[in-house]
């Protein structure tokens, strides 16, 4: 991490941006999440949210509870307890193991994306389902999974032109990293496969199984297997693997 992160930037009168630095990495990522349990365990007066980002925590409070500088002085002092970049002993995280149907009708982007990263298909999702990712932050709209990271070659850019929506269960490519959309949205990344996957469901408790900081092994499936576990909703829930130390 930088010498001149991290900073604490103020988000109108009644939130501030805590940021770890500029680019991804799990060092940054780690830092985030270690300080987001620390604010929140540590229960400020007129904190209202907290929100940890890729890089960053959103801190909201009410300043009719607790004045701006009180609440600025005391983040600061919570960043100040260790050097949250240099390790903060082992953590634990799940691993889950989420199947998805690559190519075709179910990732229509799969050859553009192959040859802009320089080999076939069948490499591409070689690479892909080998690679074990982090959730570096769930947001955007509920539920939706942003991970990484990717080998390099795969820094590709987003569309030019986003697209209006892709199934729920889509799995898209951008700037080295994999994001998995529980709901139909629309999307600028590159669509290369859907999973069956539920992981996210308003009717369940809790409705979000996976949550920031766990991996992901993503497991090429064919479309037989896509719709037996489409049709059984015991089956389409994450499959978490034994917990380990990371």
């Amino acid at each position: 991490m930088a010498a001149d992160y991290p900073k604490v930037l103020p988000i109108g009168d009644a939130a501030f941006l805590v940021l770890f630095g500029d680019t991804i990495s799990d060092i940054i990522n780690d830092a985030a999440v270690a300080f987001c349990q620390r604010v929140e365990r540590a229960e400020l007066p007129g904190v209202v949210e907290t929100v940890s980002t890729s890089r960053s925590v959103l801190v909201r409070f009410d300043p009719l509870a607790h004045p701006y500088q009180a609440v600025h002085q005391e983040l600061t002092a919570l960043l100040a307890k260790n050097d949250l970049a240099g390790g903060t002993g082992p953590v634990t995280r799940r691993r889950w193991d989420i199947p998805v149907c690559y190519g075709g009708a179910f990732g229509p982007d799969l050859a553009d994306v192959a040859a802009l990263i320089g080999g076939s298909e069948e490499e591409a999702v070689e690479e892909h389902q080998s690679t074990i990712v982090r959730i570096n932050m769930v947001g955007f709209a509920p539920g939706v999974l942003y991970c990484g990271l990717l080998p390099s070659r795969w820094d590709l850019p987003r569309l030019q032109h986003a697209k209006s929506s892709v199934p729920a269960g889509s799995v898209s490519v951008a700037v080295r990293q994999t994001v998995i959309y529980p709901i139909a949205n629309p999307t600028g990344w590159r669509t290369i496969g859907r999973t069956p996957i539920r992981s996210f469901d308003p009717s369940r408790d809790p409705p979000m199984l996976m949550q920031q900081g766990d991996e992901i092994c993503f497991r090429a499936i064919d479309e037989d297997e896509f719709a037996a576990l489409s049709s059984d909703p015991e089956k389409s829930v994450p499959i978490e693997t034994p917990d380990r130390e990371s």
